[in-house]
């Protein structure tokens, strides 16, 4: 059966979690350890960048805004928060309060977002525990180790990434017949479809069918293998990866790349 968005709830504590595991990896000698999957980051600059990004959406949550307004640069973020001691108890406390936005926020909070989902608010809880969940994984990576994710947590972030990011970035693909496969997650049972029919390429989420899987994801939760691991895939060395575009490689689907949503590379990147 297909994956359904998450309780709200799953989400902010997901974002408190992730958040306070990630502030504990530099401990007092760390703050200077390369990241590999966000190429000339340090673990410093990773928890700037995320505590920056939590401020950034608890301002669209907890004022309300319906249009977007100026987002910081990822110099500017880099540049945020308190000297590199206060770091830790900084990250966290942007994440509480974030959290705390969010279970606390009316159910029809009307505010700008850029994803399909249920509502605004459960857009931003959904977007930012991924955030934070793939973070908490670069930090993990850049120690060597990495932990799962729960299998339907990571299976949703899937559905996120197909069916909201690749939506946002289609391929025109010039094909005489049509192109379709299917995409499982092992360990939950979700299936993705995709199709490139003549036009824009698409994909869907479906509960029941008789197409056989020409990729799987297994299990979905782990992140020990690269390709397999999580909605972006991370392995040491190696920048993000999206299943998509895995798939693809392995499926030989010609024309069918990874959408570009996130650059890796300080100073650059659209929406985090």
């Amino acid at each position: 059966m297909p994956t359904s968005i998450l309780p709200l709830a799953r989400y902010a504590e997901r974002i408190e979690e992730d958040s306070a595991l990630l502030a504990r990896l530099p401990g007092q000698d760390g703050w200077d350890q390369s990241v590999p999957t966000c190429p000339g980051w340090r673990m410093e600059d990773l928890v700037r960048h995320l505590g920056a990004v939590h401020r950034w959406a608890l301002t669209y949550v907890s004022k309300g805004l319906t249009e977007m307004f100026p987002q910081p640069t990822e110099g500017q973020m880099l540049g945020s928060g308190p000297r590199r001691e206060e770091l830790a108890s900084w990250l966290r406390e942007g994440a509480s309060e974030l959290a705390a936005a969010l279970r606390q926020s009316p159910p029809d909070l009307h505010c700008w977002s850029f994803l399909p989902a249920p509502s605004p608010l459960v857009f931003w809880a959904r977007r930012q525990a991924h955030e934070t969940a793939i973070h908490r994984v670069d930090g993990e990576l850049a120690l060597g180790t990495s932990g799962p994710l729960p299998a339907d947590f990571a299976a949703d972030g899937v559905s996120e990434l197909l069916l909201g990011f690749a939506a946002r970035n289609r391929r025109r693909l010039r094909r005489e017949k049509e192109l379709a496969a299917v995409l499982e997650a092992e360990d939950t049972g979700d299936r993705w479809r995709f199709v490139a029919p003549q036009g824009a390429s698409r994909w869907s989420q479906v509960g029941c069918c008789r197409r056989r899987p020409r990729c799987a994801l297994q299990p979905t939760g782990s992140i020990a293998c690269p390709g397999t691991g999580s909605p972006w895939t991370r392995g040491p060395g190696r920048a993000a990866r999206s299943p998509s575009a895995d798939c693809a490689r392995r499926c030989a689907w010609p024309g069918v790349k990874a959408p570009r949503v996130f650059s890796r590379a300080p100073g650059r990147g659209s929406v985090p």
